[in-house]
């Protein structure tokens, strides 16, 4: 049975590479493989569950009909990104995406939320569910698929040096 990687190694793939490199575990052996892992392991949990559920749907249609084209159906799936201050833990900034299948459809731009409650976070998480689906035609969108998370020092806004 493998090692468990830590906590650690999670903390350290949320930060810049330049930033884990300078840490004093930095491996060079391992640790880019591990910073891939947990970036990308929410999405390959989905990408998995997705091929199951595709391979029992084959298994009960059987070889009966054989269709000409393959079906692919239009999912759309919202990803929620923060901004993460790690000093103090606090959600610096917040956007979102929205794929159809694997093509990014819709972006939200992140806008920062600093100064907001819990609860005002929650209500902007919904918000943002909401816009997108009004956006697109009415899709229903009723929880984010993803959520990534990167460190306050990599958001894409402009005017956040002040915070």
């Amino acid at each position: 049975m493998p090692k468990n990687t830590g906590h650690n190694c999670a903390q350290c793939s949320k930060i810049t590479a330049t930033q884990a490199r300078e840490k004093n575990c930095w491996d060079d052996d391992r640790c880019p493989d591990r910073r891939s892992y947990h970036r990308n392991k929410a999405a390959t949990a989905i990408r998995r569950k997705e091929q199951r559920q595709n391979a029992a749907i084959n298994q009960e249609v059987g070889s009966a009909t054989e269709p000409t084209e393959p079906i692919v159906p239009n999912v759309y799936a919202a990803e929620l990104c923060l901004w993460v201050n790690r000093s103090n833990n606090t959600i610096h900034a917040i956007g979102a995406r929205l794929y159809c299948g694997s093509v990014l459809t819709d972006r939200i731009q992140a806008i920062h939320c600093l100064g907001l409650t819990e609860a005002q976070l929650k209500q902007t998480g919904r918000n943002i569910l909401s816009a997108l689906s009004a956006q697109h035609d009415g899709i229903a969108l009723a929880k984010f698929r993803v959520i990534k998370e990167f460190d306050s020092t990599l958001c894409p806004l402009t005017d956040c040096r002040d915070y």
